[in-house]
């Protein structure tokens, strides 16, 4: 393949990807708002964890989490008082590196 059509190829690639990633986030803000509206007293007895020997940083967990409660430094971290256990970080984790557990 020439040097053209893999850099064509690699262009359509980050352009799914970038679609993919702007429908995760609309989806999530959209999560976020019925949640909202949910009120804290209806939230899940489940959180996100994360394992940190699989967790590579690549961030898309934070990305999509509605409720604000994960940040990347290295591996992915969750605030378990902000996790209201949507499991939007597990189902999109591309390593398998969350996982949701019961308070």
């Amino acid at each position: 393949m020439s040097r053209t059509r893999q850099h064509d190829s690699r262009q359509r690639e980050l352009q799914h990807l970038k679609r993919r990633i702007d429908a995760l986030q609309r989806e999530a803000r959209e999560l976020s708002d019925r949640i909202g509206s949910m009120g804290a007293d209806r939230r899940c007895k489940q959180y996100a964890v994360v394992d940190s020997l699989m967790c590579t940083g690549c961030g898309l967990c934070e990305r999509v989490c509605p409720a604000g409660a994960i940040t990347v430094t290295r591996v992915a971290q969750v605030d378990r008082e902000r996790c209201t256990g949507c499991g939007l970080c597990a189902a999109n984790c591309p390593e398998h590196a969350i996982g949701l557990q019961g308070t």
